[in-house]
């Protein structure tokens, strides 16, 4: 016995040396291998290997071919990467794919597009594989400066020449459309439409719509109108964006909603949720940002009722942001900030609510000016209420042992108080005897 347990010590021992990280394989064989690749490790040395072996969501070994391949069962499925690279995925920590997902079927990505050329060719394509009447979005993601050949707007004409049976719009970061004749019937504009608060419809020489929307005012009533899209379609464009995501080697990612944002806008990656089929792990933050002094109160109730982390790995809340009080807030190419006292005594009030409730939150500012000023009051806030914490905690830890110590008091009472009892019943019997023996010692006399 003694022997058998001397060389199952020796075989392990040995197999640890040859095989690093096969022992946590041993005892459950891999559901797959990828082999004859380049696996990034990122370890501490930044190991680059050949294979990698995979039970469920974990990794549970890495190595030579030769060596990862001796893990396999026969139920085991095996890739040869044939020396392609494999990466750890990605992780994005601050998006807005939740929200994108609602007109994914309609967008064209102009991202990395290198010419306007080529952009109104995926805007022609597009429209041409699409419906008559359908939409031909492009929502953010570039400016007219990424192009190499052209850096100017995209006018009405070019836009109806391309589509000219399809409503198109460009939305051009937060401050800009350009809409083709199409795209503005569908949105309800002609030359008697008033100017939207915060916004321009910009005319032409003859008072008509150019095609043109200026201002944050603008961009969110074109984008109010695009009308609804169905639970299923918004289902399926989640699917196929994270499909489009994970082809870039994306696995996680953390949302932080935005202007237009709604729960609906959840409500398809919930679904996907329950139905096991997330691509990626998606968490979010909630997006309140309450834009005046009047809001801020119903906020603070809202947020005091949040509960993050109450999801899975896969799906869940997990803080507030990315703004805490809307005035409070930089413009996307703004040169500087503008804060005032009365905007950050209401994001203070938001700030020490989010703190109180111990969880994440996120305020985006572009602005380093503003930054600064949002950093320090941040840090505040933050060390303020962690200063509140320990103070009641450490009241609690006192009221704890108070009451802990009050049953160890009336026990010490009862037993002194016993003691007592006892100590005067023995000098009673004392007495006693001594009376007993004074009598009899009389009589005896």
């Amino acid at each position: 016995m003694k022997t058998n347990r001397w060389l199952q010590a020796r075989l392990l021992a040995f197999i640890a040396f040859v095989l690093p990280g096969a022992l946590p394989a041993l005892a459950q064989q891999p559901d797959l291998i990828l082999t004859n690749g380049k696996i990034v490790t990122v370890d501490d040395r930044f190991r680059i290997v050949q294979a990698v072996a995979i039970k469920g969501e974990r990794i549970v070994a890495v190595g030579d071919t030769r060596d990862i391949a001796r893990l396999a069962s026969p139920d085991t499925r095996r890739l040869d990467l044939h020396g392609r690279t494999v990466i750890p995925g990605l992780i994005d920590n601050h998006t807005h794919f939740i929200r994108a997902a609602e007109y994914w079927h309609q967008e064209v990505r102009l991202d990395g597009v290198a010419t306007r050329k080529q952009a109104l060719e995926m805007i022609r394509a597009r429209a041409a594989a699409s419906k008559p009447g359908e939409w031909v979005t492009v929502l953010g993601g570039w400016s007219e400066q990424q192009f190499t050949d052209e850096q100017r707007a995209f006018t009405k004409a070019e836009l109806d020449a391309i589509a000219p049976g399809n409503p198109v719009l460009l939305q051009l970061i937060y401050f800009r459309i350009y809409a083709n004749s199409a795209g503005l019937k569908a949105l309800g504009i002609d030359d008697k439409t008033s100017d939207p608060r915060g916004g321009k419809i910009e005319k032409d020489a003859a008072g008509q719509p150019s095609g043109v929307l200026n201002g944050g005012g603008a961009v969110r009533m074109a984008l109010s109108r695009l009308g609804e899209v169905s639970l299923e379609q918004a289902t399926a464009n989640a699917r196929v964006l994270l499909a489009d995501l994970n082809r870039m080697g994306m696995t996680s990612f953390i949302d932080y909603g935005g202007r237009g944002f709604d729960d609906k806008n959840f409500e398809p990656f919930r679904e996907l949720a329950r139905r096991h089929e997330l691509t990626l792990r998606v968490y979010h933050a909630m997006w309140i940002a309450p834009e005046a002094p009047a809001e801020v109160d119903p906020v603070l109730a809202r947020i005091r009722d949040m509960k993050p982390f109450q999801g899975d790995d896969w799906f869940d809340q997990v803080g507030y942001g990315e703004t805490i009080y809307f005035p409070l807030h930089d413009n996307l190419l703004a040169k500087e900030a503008h804060s005032l006292p009365e905007q950050m005594r209401e994001w203070k009030r938001v700030v020490q609510a989010v703190a109180e409730g111990k969880f994440e939150h996120r305020q985006a500012l572009e602005v380093m000016a503003g930054a600064a000023l949002v950093r320090d009051a941040d840090a505040a806030v933050h060390l303020d209420a962690l200063l509140a914490h320990v103070a009641h905690r450490l009241a609690e830890l006192d009221l704890g042992l108070r009451q802990r110590a009050a049953p160890l008091r009336r026990r010490l009472a009862e037993l002194q108080a016993g003691e007592i009892t006892h100590r005067a019943r023995q000098l009673k019997l004392h007495l006693h005897i001594g009376d007993a023996v004074a009598q009899r010692l009389e009589r005896a006399d």
